[in-house]
């Protein structure tokens, strides 16, 4: 009776600009591998026939790959995320936490998320701020300026909401130095 010989899989999961992604769980039939710092993932003894790939992430859409495996077969296949668009909008006003006025100088509001930043600046009249075209999901938000403390914040939003989210930060203290 001859043994049939296992197959493998193994690829990188790459981002909208082909850098590799880490910390990614990567599904084949079910079972799920995370990709490890240079975006690699691997799966071994696989029985030969029909397997689905998929990778998701939140920020993009769902990749799924059907493959045909022979026995004994190592394949390499590689998946690409493709950020998602929406139609959400996260906004606000930066505010000094004592006085109540809006902070009067410049600095920036940042999303974090798993495999890119957003930006925007403050605007130094008004203190207001915005994101657009934003997939529901959830955001990392802060904000830095030079003479106030950075805030950091966690948003959900769903699909086509807009949310306000103000930012009441606290002044630096002045310190003056030491002379001896």
């Amino acid at each position: 009776m001859k043994e049939i010989q296992n197959v493998e899989l193994t690829g990188y999961v790459y981002d909208e600009k082909g850098r590799a992604v880490a910390g990614v769980k990567v599904y084949c039939d079910g079972v799920e591998s995370t990709t490890l710092f240079d975006g690699s993932f691997r799966f071994v003894n696989l029985s030969p026939g029909l397997h689905v790939l998929s990778v998701q992430l939140e920020g993009y859409g769902v990749v799924e790959k059907r493959i045909e495996t022979g026995e004994g077969e190592v394949l390499k296949v590689d998946l690409q995320l493709t950020p998602q668009t929406g139609k959400g909008k996260i906004y606000g006003y930066v505010f000094d936490a004592e006085t109540a006025e809006h902070i009067k100088e410049e600095g920036v509001v940042f999303i974090v998320r798993h495999t890119y930043n957003l930006s925007t600046s403050i605007d130094p009249r008004t203190g207001y701020y915005e994101f657009n075209n934003l997939p529901a999901g959830n955001y990392k938000i802060g904000i830095s300026t030079l003479n106030y403390h950075d805030e950091i914040k966690f948003i959900n939003i769903k699909e086509a909401e807009e949310k306000r989210e103000d930012f009441h930060c606290i002044k630096k203290e002045e310190i003056e130095p030491l002379w001896g």
